[in-house]
Parts: structure tokens; C-alpha cells; sequence
């Protein structure tokens, strides 16, 4: 019998595939294109990934509102049998003999799980209780003893001796600061449907507009970066990102999808301004040599940061719906108070990304 149980472990299983695809597929991409054409390819790249990241939302709306959600699931049977035949024809890269290293790999899982379910969790539990506290404090030491495990082995799960230099702090912040705003459009989909009552369709197209831009102008952000530098424009990206949120926190009642649809195109405009750029400074920066272990490390960074999103935005939402309820405010006045807090906090974060863009993309090492 399917159950949460059930989902939690399918979904655990889903992860662990992707896992090994993603590091794997960014080197390849990286070792297969000479440096002159390496920028178009990796925007490219960027771009058909977020294109089926956008897809998504949209066709599980037709599917859930015309026949049934469940073949959301079945629709991915024949991309992966395709993707499992292209796998053969990949280029074969050069070995390396390079053992797993399982104490960096479970304190990095141990104080992630921990981290995420205290996010989820520290509403119920009280942010003061014993609880909270006691998982936060197994969580920072989980990650406290990678940190110092990681400088003592030559080849550790997470290498962060890459992240001296300037450049490659700079992407690796922008990379998780961005990866951590985009889970608020999982708020904008529930959101829509629960409370504006949208139809899952609406609320999905709402979602591929807001992915659109970084599709279509991914190979052009990467232009303007090369001809202006990555200070301009990925602060430029958070700032847009920013004022979209903003608006959005201005109009939560809105009835009209064009207006939902302009802001979410804004938002796009300013992720496609982030997104590939820090992607082709990672690939620029990181010696030939040691691409497979930067690609799994920013790969592990990434998915940790979505984690954190997803979590950090549903606890908050949860909080702030919770405190208006007591206040008497009504569930429809509550869940939008909660809105407007999670729009207004990822504005906040899109400042701060943008200051630290603009600091640490001033100049290289």
C-alpha cells in the first residue's frame, strides 16, 4: 500500500539517481568542448536543464487537472529509457582510482537531515524547545567535524580548498543563493491553487514563466557577462529577483494571471542573470585536473541549498500562519500574511546575494 513511508523512500531513491548523474553529466559537458566554445555550451546546457525543470509544473497541471496526477510518474518512464540509451554513447572518460570517503559523507548527511528537519519541524517543537536546540547543536556538530576532517585528508568528500579563491567563493555563494530562492516558486504553485484558486494548470504556467527567461537567455546572459563582468550582472539578476518578490508581497490577492505573469517572467529575467554565469565561472576557474570533484562538491552544495529552501520557506510560512491564527486574523487573512512574509524574506535574501555578488566579484585573486 502506498503511503508518505512509501514517498519518502521512492523519493530517496529518485535522489540517489540523480546523484550520480549530475556530477557526471557537468564534467563530461566540461572535458567534450574546447575552451573557446566551453561558455555556449554550459548555457546551453543550462538552459535545455531548466527547460524541463519548467515543463514540469505545466504538464503535471494538464495531467492532474485532465486525467490524474499519478501519470505525472509515468511520463518520466520513457525519458528515462531514452536517457539510459544516450548513456551509451557518452564519451569514456580518463579513471581515477579514488576510495569513498564515508566519514565526510555521513557527518555531511547527518548534519544536513538534521538542519532540514529542525527547519520543518521547529514550529511544532517550540524554536526554543529542547528539541530544537538539541538538533541544531548535532547539526552544527556534524558539520563542524567535516570541516575539520576535510583538511586532514588528502581527498575529501567535500574539497573545500577550491573555495580560496575569489572567484570560485563568489559562484559557489551565488549558486546557493540562488538555488536556495527558486524553492519559493513551490510556494507561489500551493498558493495559487489553495487560496487564489487557481487550477493546477494556471498555477503551472505561472511556474514555466517564471523559468522561461533562463531558457531562452541563457547563451545571451553569458555574452553580456564576458563584455561587462560577473559584478554587474549577476548583482543585477538579484536585484530583479528582489523587486519581483516585492511586488508580488504588494499584490497577494491578485485576480488577473497577467499580472502573476509579469512578475514571474521578472523573476526569471533575473535568475537567467545568475544561473549560467556562475556556471561557466565555475567551469573557467576550476584547473582541468580537478573538474570531477568541483562538479560533484557544487553538486552536493546545490542540492543541500534546495533542501535548506524548501524547508527555511514551508517552516516560515507554517510560523507566520500560525501566529496569525492567533491573532484572530481568520485562515484566509492567514495564509495570506504568511505569503506576503515568505515573498518579503526572499527579497531580503536576494539583497543580501546581491551585495555579496557585487563584493566578491569585484576582481579575482
Amino acid at each position: 500500500m502506498w503511503d508518505g513511508h512509501s514517498h519518502c523512500k521512492d523519493r530517496s531513491l529518485e535522489r540517489i539517481g540523480a546523484a550520480l548523474l549530475s556530477p557526471s553529466a557537468e564534467t563530461i559537458l566540461y572535458s567534450s568542448f574546447p575552451p573557446d566554445k566551453r561558455a555556449k555550451a554550459i548555457a546551453l546546457n543550462v538552459g535545455i536543464g531548466y527547460f524541463f525543470l519548467a515543463l514540469g509544473p505545466f504538464l503535471g497541471g494538464i495531467l492532474t487537472q485532465y486525467a490524474s496526477w499519478r501519470y505525472a510518474f509515468w511520463l518520466n518512464l520513457p525519458i528515462a529509457a531514452f536517457a539510459f540509451i544516450s548513456a551509451y554513447y557518452m564519451p569514456v572518460l580518463k579513471k581515477q582510482k579514488r576510495s569513498f570517503e564515508w566519514i565526510g559523507f555521513l557527518t555531511f548527511s547527518l548534519g544536513s537531515v538534521s538542519i532540514v528537519y529542525t527547519l520543518m519541524e521547529g514550529r511544532a517543537w517550540g524554536w526554543s524547545s529542547y528539541q530544537t536546540l538539541i538538533t541544531l547543536a548535532f547539526s552544527i556538530l556534524m558539520f563542524s567535524i567535516l570541516i575539520i576532517h576535510s583538511k586532514k585528508i588528502e581527498k575529501p568528500f567535500l574539497d573545500l580548498t577550491f573555495f580560496k579563491k575569489r572567484y570560485l567563493t563568489a559562484a559557489l555563494g551565488s549558486t546557493l543563493f540562488i538555488t536556495f530562492i527558486i524553492m519559493i516558486v513551490l510556494i507561489w504553485t500551493i498558493y495559487f491553487q489553495n487560496i487564489l484558486n487557481r487550477t493546477p494548470l494556471e498555477a503551472g504556467m505561472v511556474a514555466l514563466v517564471a523559468i522561461l527567461p533562463v531558457i531562452v537567455f541563457s547563451t545571451f546572459t553569458v555574452k553580456l557577462m564576458n563584455k561587462l563582468g560577473p559584478s554587474i550582472i549577476i548583482s543585477s539578476g538579484f536585484l530583479i529577483i528582489g523587486i519581483a518578490l516585492c511586488s508580488l508581497s504588494a499584490y497577494p490577492t491578485v485576480q488577473s494571471l497577467i499580472p502573476l505573469f509579469y512578475i514571474a517572467f521578472a523573476f526569471g529575467s533575473g535568475a537567467s542573470l545568475i544561473i549560467a554565469p556562475t556556471t561557466v565561472v565555475f567551469a573557467n576557474e576550476t584547473p582541468v585536473e580537478h573538474r570531477s570533484t568541483m562538479s560533484s562538491s557544487t553538486s552536493t552544495f546545490r542540492n543541500f541549498a534546495t533542501s535548506i529552501g524548501m524547508a527555511t520557506f514551508a517552516g516560515l510560512f507554517a510560523s507566520i500562519h500560525h501566529i496569525s491564527l492567533n491573532d484572530q486574523r481568520g485562515e484566509i487573512a492567514a495564509n495570506i500574511d504568511a505569503f506576503r512574509a515568505v515573498n518579503l524574506f526572499a527579497a531580503a535574501v536576494a539583497v543580501l546575494a546581491a551585495i555579496f555578488a557585487a563584493f566578491y566579484f569585484r576582481k579575482k585573486d
